[in-house]
């Protein structure tokens, strides 16, 4: 899991779109 949330850090455009999905998430985090 720590991968997928470095890379969605790592690429604007996945934060972006994982950001509604992954907000959650990365809050979390």
């Amino acid at each position: 899991m720590h991968s997928i949330v470095l890379r969605f850090l790592a690429e604007p455009s996945t934060v972006n779109f994982g950001g509604k999905v992954h907000g959650g998430t990365v809050m979390k985090w």
